[in-house]
């Protein structure tokens, strides 16, 4: 049983039927897909056939390698499905490199970013606890540092920091198993300096997180908690999150 949502499961079921009519004009109308049918090649194909014959955007063919990918990896975690990763066709760093890698869209409009007069509000805004404090700390943490993620900044180590040149180097925890593995390199103002001072750690990361939080799911839960309660008193009409902030830095840096 799996936590996928009925929205998602109707969604899946679409993409499911996109790689199953493809399927279909190769082998007959006949024929039923496998999982081990799936394999990089027809994703190559069923790319290509979906772009250049059926006339979707790359976003809906992104949309639909996701979900099928999804599933693969949900049957690959059941017991009671003999799937595995032998016949996983997707690329994955190291364990299979030659498997078939989801595009970028780079014309995908940008949704869930705090517009001007919101993202004013909030870096404007007073914490009035300390929890309050490291929410708003993290948020602005993340969109003055390219939108990096909790797992990124919660595992920040000091060897990352070079102080000296005012710069600091991370890769996107969320794709280190994907090809596309570019170091992200941030400039260190002012801000970060006051906020790893506030947050400070002792030993080999930048932050007292782990010392504070078991996981970083258990800071995320609770910095999500106070977002929302800081976007609300303040009137802020986006969603207060990870995403909002990353989203919201690369809109201010395309402007």
């Amino acid at each position: 049983k799996s936590n996928i949502s009925e929205s998602n499961k109707a969604r899946i079921r679409a993409s499911y039927k996109k790689i199953l009519t493809f399927y279909k004009s190769l082998n007959g109308q006949s024929s039923q897909i496998s999982l081990y049918d799936i394999t990089p090649e027809l994703l190559e194909k069923w790319e290509d056939w979906m772009i250049n014959e059926k006339g979707h955007k790359y976003g809906t063919q992104i949309d639909y390698a996701t979900d099928i990918r999804k599933v693969l990896n949900l049957a690959i975690k059941s017991p009671s499905c003999s799937y595995n990763n032998n016949s996983y066709p997707f690329y994955l760093k190291i364990e299979n490199e030659k498997g078939y890698v989801i595009k970028e869209d780079n014309q995908r409009p940008i949704t869930n970013y705090i517009d001007d007069v919101d993202l004013k509000k909030f870096i404007n805004y007073k914490p009035k606890t300390d929890l309050e404090q490291i929410a708003h700390d993290l948020w602005m943490f993340s969109y003055d540092s390219a939108g990096m993620n909790a797992t990124d900044i919660f595992n920040m180590k000091w060897n990352q920091l070079n102080l000296k040149e005012e710069v600091f180097l991370y890769y996107r925890k969320k794709t280190s198993r994907q090809r596309r593995q570019v170091a992200k390199s941030v400039s260190i103002h002012q801000g970060h300096l006051d906020i790893i001072e506030r947050n400070k750690g002792k030993g080999e990361y930048v932050f007292n997180f782990h010392k504070k939080y078991k996981s970083v799911h258990n800071l995320t839960d609770q910095v999500g908690r106070q977002l929302k309660k800081i976007g609300k008193n303040l009137g802020i009409k986006s969603t207060l999150n990870f995403m909002s902030a990353r989203n919201s830095s690369f809109t201010n840096l395309a402007k």
